[in-house]
């Protein structure tokens, strides 16, 4: 064999090897690819959307702030606030019973955000500070006009039932913290069913074999 064919198999044999490589790199990168989408798609297939029954119990506490909450609370807030309250002839009531309602108001608003960023176990606890901030006011403005109605003898039918009127505005508040409470247990349960699957998931699946070939 002559040098000149040696070294023309050599440069095929170059090439030839040269192709194969390319042929890995691009079986490689495609791999790639396909390991990166199916990661993706994991990702996007494990964020489960939430039921609609979720988002009806948001709007409900929604309602209910706004009804109980932000309306009714900042009523009585301004009434506490500029002595708005002695025109029933009852005892002034104390700036500070605003504040501790004025705060649940607050407090009460920042688990409603809680809840709609799914912030589910903060949005109850921090609901609970709320109820009793906000509840502790409103008693301290209806309890002594429970007390005063019983020791006077009223002549308007309307102040009567005052307390009654204001504890239908204000209480409706309560059920805020209950839909909070169940959106709370839900989510415990879903966590704790997932969690059991996980693992039955685990133990059935197959075991690699120790001694490799």
């Amino acid at each position: 064999m002559s040098k000149k064919d040696r070294l023309r198999r050599e440069k095929e044999k170059q090439l030839k090897q040269q192709k194969e490589l390319e042929k890995e790199e691009i079986l490689l990168k495609s791999a790639n690819i396909e390991s990166k989408a199916s990661k993706k798609y994991k990702k996007t297939s494990t964020k489960v959307k939430e039921p609609v029954y979720f988002l009806v119990m948001k709007f409900a506490q929604l309602l209910v702030f706004g009804y109980s909450g932000f309306y009714w609370g900042g009523v009585l807030i301004l009434a506490i606030v500029f002595d708005l309250i002695n025109r029933y002839s009852f005892s002034t009531v104390s700036n500070i019973t605003a504040v501790f309602i004025a705060c649940g108001v607050v407090v009460m608003c920042a688990s409603l955000v809680l809840g709609f960023l799914k912030k589910y176990t903060t949005a109850f606890v921090v609901s609970i500070v709320g109820l009793v901030a906000y509840l502790y006011g409103v008693n301290q403005f209806i309890i002594p006009i429970k007390n005063e109605i019983g020791d006077k003898a009223v002549v308007n039918s309307n102040l009567l039932t005052l307390d009654e009127q204001w504890m239908r505005r204000c209480y409706p508040i309560i059920v805020f913290t209950v839909i909070s409470f169940i959106m709370f247990i839900i989510k415990v349960i879903q966590g704790v069913i997932k969690k059991k699957k996980e693992k039955e998931k685990m133990d059935n699946a197959p075991v690699k074999s120790i001694v490799s070939d």
